[in-house]
């Protein structure tokens, strides 16, 4: 469902030129730190290339570790963008003799390794936008599975520690935003790096 509703914005955007970007945010994410602009972890000019970025995923599980989470994602309005959503839809079609355990986050992710797009996406660390634990001047916290009880108490917890805590928020945009471009500036063999997954 994910794909379907940003390939329908993506045409649009296209369509009409109306914005640059799209980010999709999983309805179980909260915003922890405030101060931070979403163009804070976009690309800058000087990397017009860069159409996808996600932040990596790695839950300390053996069966399933190393790839992107889908749970945030960054998608430039670009017709590579576009092939490569309409590519990660119709993955599970030609892959029906395998079992896909998160469709479009597997999907995404095999697609770019088995094509080859390393310079049109980046990964990041989890930390920045999709950080499973709640912690202070993070800007995202995602609730990634469990049940809606979990995701309740994971929410209260939160709520209850940050309450009249500045420091869930002394992180600023424009530090944030310099870490950001250091690492985006790294050569890709210093960037985190996603493998196939199953």
């Amino acid at each position: 469902m994910k794909l379907q509703s940003i390939i329908d914005k993506m045409i649009e955007g296209l369509k009409y030129k109306k914005y640059d970007w799209i980010v999709w945010v999983d309805s179980d994410v909260i915003i922890l730190n405030p101060n931070y602009k979403i163009e804070t972890f976009l690309p800058d000019k000087k990397m017009s290339k860069i159409h996808l970025i996600a932040a990596y995923d790695y839950l300390g599980r053996k069966d399933y570790c190393c790839g992107l989470n889908a749970g945030v994602l960054f998608f430039r309005v670009h017709e590579w963008s576009l092939s490569l959503l309409m590519r990660a839809i119709s993955y599970p079609y030609f892959h029906k003799k395998e079992l896909i355990q998160f469709d479009d986050q597997t999907s995404l992710n095999n697609v770019l390794i088995e094509t080859n797009e390393e310079e049109h996406y980046i990964i990041t660390p989890p930390e920045w936008f999709n950080s499973q634990q709640a912690i202070k001047g993070n800007f995202l916290n995602h609730i990634m599975g469990g049940n809606l009880n979990y995701k309740n108490r994971k929410l209260n917890k939160f709520i209850e520690d940050s309450n009249n805590d500045d420091e869930w928020y002394a992180k600023t945009n424009e530090k944030m935003r310099k870490e950001v471009l250091e690492y985006y500036h790294k050569s890709k063999n210093e960037q985190i790096k996603i493998i196939l997954q199953p």
